[in-house]
């Protein structure tokens, strides 16, 4: 994921990863992890604040993302 205009976006997705069998885009912006509400995270730690962390459970755990995806009204909820 990287940092566009404030926002977390997939950047990229490597072929064969979990990011790719659960079906994330590349462009989609990430809204919350397991829950967490990224934007209001971000506000309350500023620069300090690393979202890759959130991603990062462990070992054959799911974690819960939940997305904003061009050209869909409503967010997605994507279990990686």
């Amino acid at each position: 994921i990287g940092s566009r205009q404030n926002r977390s976006i997939v950047m990229m997705i490597y072929e064969g990863t979990p990011a790719e069998k659960s079906g994330l885009h590349i462009g989609d912006e990430i809204l919350k992890i397991d829950g967490v509400d990224l934007k209001s995270r971000r506000e309350r730690e500023g620069a300090a604040f690393d979202p890759s962390r959130l991603l990062k459970g462990q070992n054959n755990t799911a974690v819960k993302l939940t997305v904003r995806r061009f050209g869909q009204k409503d967010p997605v909820e994507v279990s990686v």
